[in-house]
């Protein structure tokens, strides 16, 4: 179970770093005002953000429902 958490953590810091480099790369080669850049940097970064809160709250959810197979598991194991 540890291996799938790694695995996720992995993955989340990878997609941060992903959208973070990809929103620095864009202010060096944007043909555009400093103010459309950083407008576009921020649109950018929130959508990161959000989509990282999703990934945030799958994860959780995987984790409840794995929470309640366990004590399922356990209980039937219980009443053997």
């Amino acid at each position: 179970m540890s291996d799938g958490m790694d695995e996720a953590k992995g993955f989340m810091k990878g997609f941060i770093f992903g959208g973070l480099l990809g929103a620095g790369l864009l202010l060096f080669y944007a043909p555009r005002s400093g103010e459309e850049t950083r407008k576009i940097v921020r649109e950018e970064i929130e959508k990161v953000i959000a989509k990282g809160k999703g990934f945030s709250e799958s994860l959780k959810e995987k984790g409840e429902e794995l929470k309640a197979k366990a004590e399922e598991l356990k209980a039937k194991g219980k009443k053997s």
